[in-house]
């Protein structure tokens, strides 16, 4: 049978399962895991598919108090807990020093351990900022700031782990603009629009506070100066509309060619202290905007670069500083920002923190209990359908001209999928995990994270790598390896369940699928 014959057929059994009668769609509910409950039967699907599929969901659900989102299934919610149960079950067995299993435990543990955090009050942090503080020349700042690749965002800032745009056999890392406490320039430049000057107000505010904690003299003028220093930042900086125009993005500059092209700022030094290879190219993608900065460097006084880091990285850090750093974040990011009215629990906190830090020791795990072998090959099989239905489709087009429809059937032939999980796991044996040190922690894990994409750079791109987590609840297409990602979060029930009927899957996961195939095009 033809793969959209297929497709045809299964979506015809599922609309025979969900309007066969009150008892066939009860049915098809046990079989298949649709949320009947939460349809709308007074209204037509023909008239609005949506309200139908899902009015009564719409109706009957809040959002949380502390969420300013709420997505339509609670599958994040299922990894989590399946997380926690992993994390459980290695806090109730003793757990060799140096294993994965001590390191995922103690991470997660002091991480939570908030009277140990506040006992310690600045103390981990002073030597972060004595650092900033010592800063005497602009050479040491480029130091500085390559130094911090990882744990802070700078103004041009690098992404590690991409392969290179037009050559992608090659690793390549990328800089781009950003560094800005406020979500987008936007926030900075439309003095006019209100709700977004009550966000710089609150960002005052932050920036206030987190001066006055730290201890800083002058901490209203110490904030002043850093907005304002962000502001410049924001004025220079492209909208996102051309910050991710492809034509624009890429600029591959060694150290010496960016000396050249953007002076004012030690390119040398910044790269050196990033760990970038000297003599390896890095992708600029907003070179107006790296030029622009460069200038800014060189032009603002000193005194106001050290404020920005200083604030910025206690910024960075305020998660696991003492409350009044954590509440005043909050009172920022959360409720000015996001409008959240109430605080993520710690524990679910501490569940992503140690999801992050020690990403590919859970998702190991987790693939292990919760995605056998059997899952991959079915979703392979349902990968494999839809990409022929597509190449069908393609094949059959009556508009495209032979040439055209030659090279994007040629495209199609290269799909490739990669689905659940990696083949093998990051080891951090080098990570260095101690109880009771939630700063040192994140600390350590966000050097360790870098420098492992740093050293990647300039090397051969390793296709069998991901660039997600298996255990986020997503998936992407790579036009650099024209490759879709399916990560085993993300194939779970109502997307994805070995015991659904073929319609389900299809309409569920094989729909994600197409999506991300059609993004090749």
């Amino acid at each position: 049978m033809k793969p959209a014959t297929l497709l045809k057929l299964s979506c015809l059994a599922l609309l025979l399962q969900v309007y066969g009668g009150t008892t066939a769609a009860h049915a098809a509910q046990v079989r298949s895991g649709l949320d009947l409950p939460g349809f709308d039967q007074t209204v037509r699907p023909q008239d609005d598919l949506y309200r139908h599929s899902s009015g009564q969901w719409l109706r009957t659900t809040t959002i949380p108090a502390d969420k300013a989102e709420l997505l339509g299934t609670n599958m994040p919610a299922v990894v989590d807990q399946r997380i926690r149960d992993i994390l459980q079950d290695l806090a109730l067995k003793p757990q060799a020093k140096g294993t994965t299993g001590q390191k995922v435990r103690d991470y997660y543990t002091a991480y939570q351990d908030t009277v140990a955090i506040e006992a310690a009050g600045l103390e981990p942090i002073r030597p972060l900022l004595a650092e900033i503080a010592a800063i005497q020349t602009p050479q040491q700042l480029a130091t500085w700031v390559g130094s911090a690749q990882g744990q802070v965002e700078t103004p041009i800032w690098l992404w590690g782990g991409f392969a290179d745009f037009m050559d992608p056999g090659l690793n390549r890392v990328m800089a781009w603009q950003g560094g800005l406490g406020l979500p987008d320039r936007d926030y900075y430049l439309k003095l006019d629009d209100a709700q977004l000057g009550k966000a710089r107000a609150a960002y005052l505010t932050y920036l206030t506070e987190l001066a006055q904690l730290s201890g800083q003299t002058r901490p209203a003028e110490m904030a002043q100066r850093v907005l304002e220093l962000e502001t410049r930042l924001a004025q220079v900086q492209v909208p996102v509309n051309e910050a991710r125009d492809p034509a624009r993005m890429y600029n591959p500059l060694t150290a010496e060619e960016l000396m050249a092209k953007a002076p004012g700022f030690d390119w040398a030094a910044y790269l050196t202290a990033a760990r970038i290879a000297r003599g390896d190219k890095v992708t600029v993608t907003q070179l107006n905007t790296a030029i622009a900065t460069a200038r800014l460097f060189a032009d603002l006084p000193l005194a106001d670069w050290k404020a920005y880091f200083t604030l910025h990285s206690l910024d960075a850090s305020a998660q696991v500083l003492p409350a009044r750093f954590r509440a005043a974040h909050f009172a920022f990011h959360g409720k000015a920002i996001t409008g959240a009215q109430v605080e993520t629990p710690r524990a679910q906190r501490a569940v992503e923190q140690v999801t992050w830090a020690l990403n590919d020791a859970l998702a190991q795990q987790y693939v292990e209990r919760h995605f056998p072998a059997a899952h991959k090959q079915k979703v392979e099989a349902i990968f494999q359908n839809v990409l022929g239905a597509y190449q069908q489709l393609m094949a059959d087009n009556s508009w495209m001209e032979p040439s055209t429809k030659a090279a994007a059937l040629d495209k199609l032939s290269k799909y490739k999928a990669k689905i659940g999980h990696p083949d093998s796991w990051r080891d951090y044996a080098a990570l260095d995990v101690r109880a009771g040190d939630a700063f040192g922690n994140q600390q350590r894990a966000k050097r360790f994270d870098w420098a492992i994409k740093a050293a990647a750079a300039g090397k051969p791109m390793d296709r069998k790598a991901w660039a997600m987590s298996p255990l986020e609840v997503n998936a992407f297409y790579d036009p650099m390896g024209n490759e879709i990602l399916l990560t085993a979060g993300i194939l779970q029930a109502p997307l994805f369940d070995m015991r659904a009927d073929d319609a389900v899957n299809y309409g569920a996961i094989g729909a994600t699928i197409g999506h991300e195939i059609s993004h090749g095009f």
